[in-house]
């Protein structure tokens, strides 16, 4: 091999060299910039929705609460009762429209994950709400028990805490 083809060989290897480094350069800042953009509007998504999801867990354990166990739903109600049973309704009727309002929020903001459970927690909600109007009324008819809220309550909170813990940097993870 003479000198001037080797000159012209190792100028081409250099030249390939330099333009494969730049692109490997290139690409790596590219997906650097793209995790900082993901982890900033993770964290842009995050502040809003743990309000949010703090606003539909209160209203939520509010219900849990007048519904569990030793509430009016779940204890057999007396006639000398019903009168107690009246206001009990009309608390039962505040508390899911808290739940169905704060519902609606986390509806928007999502995830789908965090949005299923939460749907589940607002029928139950009106559900029991329903339940309470039947035995005020006497018609007994019980779509949804005290205790159904508890696990759902539960599960929401886990759903939320996976949803606010998303930093955006995990490409399987990437939600809306």
């Amino acid at each position: 091999m003479d000198a001037g083809l080797a000159a012209v060989l190792g100028a081409a290897a250099g030249a390939l060299a330099t333009t494969g480094a730049g692109l490997a350069a290139g690409w790596s800042a590219r997906e650097q910039a793209r995790i900082a953009a993901r982890s900033e509007h993770q964290r842009q998504r995050r502040e809003p929705r743990h309000e949010i999801y703090k606003r539909f867990i209160d209203a939520a354990s509010d219900m849990e609460h007048h519904t569990g166990l030793g509430s009016l739903l779940a204890e057999p109600v007396h006639d000398e009762e019903l009168n107690i049973m009246e206001h009990y309704v009309d608390l039962l009727q505040t508390l899911a429209y808290k739940v169905r309002e704060a519902w609606i929020e986390v509806a928007l903001v999502g995830p789908s994950e965090v949005e299923v459970v939460a749907t589940q927690i607002d029928r139950c909600s009106q559900g029991l709400r329903d339940a309470a109007t039947a035995v005020s009324r006497r018609s007994f008819h019980l779509g949804h028990s005290a205790g159904d809220l508890t696990p759902l309550l539960e599960g929401f909170i886990t759903a939320a805490r996976e949803a606010l813990d998303d930093d955006g940097t995990v490409r399987g993870r990437e939600r809306g």
